[in-house]
């Protein structure tokens, strides 16, 4: 079973391997919030917000990989 990978406020790539893993399970997410049954339409994503979290990964891999290099 794999967890989302929690976001620190005191490490910037926290929030990269967070949003990384959501975006790998983005099917997945979809199904559980798009499921009326469960009660997580509130939580629900929407494309511009897909869109957001793309984005925000492409720029947080830029200074991840700088630090590593």
């Amino acid at each position: 079973m794999k967890l989302i990978p929690c976001d620190v406020v005191t490490r910037w790539n926290s929030t990269y391997d967070m949003m990384a893993f959501v975006l790998n399970y983005r099917d997945a997410i979809d199904q559980l919030t798009g499921d009326r049954a469960l009660k997580l339409r509130a939580y629900e994503l929407d494309n511009e917000d897909w869109g957001i979290i793309e984005d925000l990964v492409a720029i947080l891999e830029v200074g991840r990989n700088s630090l590593t290099d």
